[in-house]
């Protein structure tokens, strides 16, 4: 936070604290991005008073970046303390601003830390370009950042042991850590060390990042009665998520760009689409998606001059980056036009399709998702103990078919079978040909794991540092592992609109916010199976489709919002092209996903007004689901039949002649009344 937002905050902190419920606010924060979960329950849980929960918000709230204060504003103007943002903004005018050199830059032509921060710097670093980085910047690190946020990532990326981090740890005061942090980070010689560096800070300290990647400002052009305009008008958050939703809806249709893609247009062929349409179709979705970063990017930050300040979640990173890619390498394009030519491993072995290791690992793995799409358990755990057996020093086997056999169990919902797989390969993912792309497909699966016994948290943590794993190398960590990655958060991101309270006053925003964000990854879901050969290439299609149909119609995940959301009609004739794409897919020869493509099928019915149609699609999706023994599945089909079967109008079947005497005068119609033929007796109902 700009210092002179902190000193009013600090003028007016006994009213702040006396006045304040930080449970009225965290809401409104969380949903501009400047408070993370974990920081809305430190904030709400943590404290048993209202003035120590007020007292640790405005604490994180400092330590947020430029945008917190305004969001803040905005937060108890919307609510019911419009009396507090009425004393801190007369104190906040137009013409406040922040000397250079006092907002967290060090503007001197020396290559050392300012005066106030240079006790905490090292003597030297090893690597020059991250001390000039570190020292530029001393002020804005050491004011804001708290190391412990910083070391899973930097133990994960091996910039730390785990005794150089309890060292970190053991700082009693956070200056103190951070003194102990840039000490350890002296020592690393690693080439990549500002790569990770910014990826660390990427989670709760992305203002920082941006900061970092701004072109230095040396004193010459920057004196000290230069000064930086601060804007202290609050946002409006609907207003804004509402601008984000017509420019959504503005795109080019998607379904321009899928129209080609896995449709089975003979049947009698079960191949959904040949494989050398895989590059042409990648590159032209990485064309659209830029196109859409940049006009969500200018519709958001009309007034923003830096030019790698991004702040829309479906931009793959925080530099956003272009690729243009051949059969033979992949080329990787920067924003500012210097090119740098990597290996385009979308998996493990692209490189070297022809080797026979790889195409053991090919056929394996291909093999094993087919038995297990067929319901072949049996065989399937056959063939992966042979193959276990087998390949016993294979670690890029063995990496395999612990990914497969947690999927198997996640599929039977034995977590504790689908957790110990999971961990098993994970400690072996460093012995393999390509350990990111490994750790990145089991930290799918384990997202997936968390999502099926709503650990939302948990599962944030594991999507977070799985996206962080991208982020330093897109190209090389495409394909199925990515794609399964972003279902699970556009799953996670849709979980969490079934939990808001629609009477709520930013309940609108709120629910524009997630929705935008899960129908972002769900695209990034799409467009990485589209790059994946193997044969969940065309299942994760199909299966990310469907969950996208269903978030588009606002009926819920589980099926409880039918009746509260209702979705724009060109929206639903959206959704319509995709159900129709969809259809003409190889979909119905595959169970499970023949059960998404009828739950997407009855939320579209309904929305169009066909109630039968609808109620016959959910029980269809009610049986497949309880076939395959997927009880959350079985729960979202179940509530939809609940929500159908009272608007679904009464039918009334044709009775032949021989069931309406049974019924008339059998001898169960009535009891009490004789047998005896009477006067109707000879009736001709014909």
């Amino acid at each position: 936070m700009d210092p002179i937002h902190k000193a009013k905050l600090k003028r007016n902190y006994v009213q702040i604290v006396n006045d304040l419920e930080p449970k009225d606010v965290v809401d409104d924060l969380y949903q501009d991005g400047i408070l993370t979960d974990n920081d809305c329950e430190r904030v709400t849980n943590s404290n048993k008073t209202r003035k120590e929960r007020c007292e640790n918000l405005i604490s994180v709230l400092t330590k947020r970046g430029p945008l917190a204060f305004e969001s803040f504003l905005g937060a108890i103007r919307c609510s019911k303390y419009s009396h507090i943002a009425d004393l801190i903004i007369p104190d906040v005018t137009a013409t406040d601003s922040v000397p250079c050199g006092k907002n967290g830059e060090n503007t001197s032509n020396s290559n050392d830390a300012c005066e106030e921060c240079s006790p905490y710097f090292p003597v030297s670093f090893l690597n020059p370009d991250i001390e000039d980085i570190l020292k530029r910047h001393c002020c804005l690190i050491l004011q804001n950042v708290e190391p412990k946020d910083l070391l899973p990532y930097s133990y994960q990326e091996d910039i730390f042991s785990e005794d150089e981090c309890d060292r970190i740890k053991t700082g009693e005061t956070r200056k103190d850590r951070c003194a102990l942090y840039l000490k350890e980070l002296s020592k690393s010689r690693k080439d990549k060390l500002i790569i990770l560096l910014k990826a660390s800070l990427q989670k709760k300290y992305q203002y920082i990042v941006e900061r970092i990647q701004q072109p230095f400002v040396s004193a010459k052009s920057c004196t000290e009665t230069d000064s930086v305009p601060i804007s202290i008008t609050p946002r409006c958050r609907i207003n804004e998520s509402s601008i984000e939703r017509s420019t959504v809806l503005n795109q080019t249709d998607p379904c321009t760009r899928y129209k080609k893609y896995y449709v089975n247009t003979d049947s009698s062929t079960s191949q959904l689409k040949q494989r050398e349409d895989y590059f042409s179709q990648t590159l032209k979705l990485e064309e659209d998606r830029d196109v859409n970063c940049t006009k969500q990017k200018h519709t958001k930050l009309v007034n923003c001059t830096n030019a790698y300040e991004v702040k829309i979640d479906n931009c793959p990173s925080t530099k956003r980056t272009r690729r243009d890619i051949t059969p033979e390498e992949g080329q990787l394009v920067t924003v500012s036009g210097t090119t740098e030519i990597v290996p385009f491993l979308m998996s493990p072995g692209a490189s070297k399709p022809d080797t026979l290791p790889n195409k053991r690992l090919d056929v394996a793995f291909n093999t094993l998702v087919s038995m297990m799409n067929r319901g072949l358990f049996d065989q399937f755990n056959g063939l992966t103990t042979r193959l276990r057996r087998r390949y016993r020093t294979d670690f890029d086997m063995k990496c395999v078919l612990g990914y497969l056999q947690a999927n198997l169990e996640l599929h039977k919902s034995n977590f504790d079978g689908a957790k110990k797989h999971i961990e098993s390969a994970l400690t072996i993912c460093g012995k393999t040909t390509n350990t990111r792309y490994f750790t990145l497909e089991l930290l799918g699966t384990k997202a997936r794991m968390l999502l099926y016994q709503k650990k939302f948290e948990t599962l944030q943590d594991v999507v977070d540092a799985a996206k962080m794993i991208i982020e330093t190398d897109v190209v090389a960590s495409s394909g199925r592992a990515a794609g399964w990655l972003h279902v699970q958060e556009g799953r996670l991101m849709a979980a969490q609109i079934d939990l808001l309270n629609p009477t709520r006053v930013n309940f609108i925003g709120a629910h524009g916010y997630l929705h935008d964000r899960a129908k972002a990854s769900f695209e990034k879901a799409l467009a990485n199976f589209q790059e994946d050969k193997s044969e969940y290439g065309p299942v994760g299609f199909v299966y990310t489709m469907c969950r996208l149909i269903i978030l588009l119609l606002q009926c819920g995940e589980n099926g409880l919002t039918m009746d509260i959301l209702q979705p724009d009609p060109t929206v639903v004739d959206m959704a319509g092209k995709y159900l129709l794409h969809v259809s003409g897919t190889d979909v119905t020869s595959r169970r499970v996903l023949s059960m998404h493509y009828h739950i997407a099928n009855c939320d579209y019915h309904f929305r169009v007004g066909n109630i039968n149609k609808a109620f016959e699609c959910a029980e269809t999706a009610h049986d497949l689901a309880t076939l395959l023994d997927m009880n959350e599945f079985m729960v979202h089909a179940h509530n939809r039949l609940a929500f159908l079967s009272v608007k679904v109008p009464p039918s009334c079947g044709e009775i032949n002649e021989a069931d309406l005497f049974d019924i008339l005068f059998g001898s169960d119609s009535c009891p009490d009344t004789s047998n005896i033929d009477d006067e109707t007796s000879g009736l001709d109902v014909t």
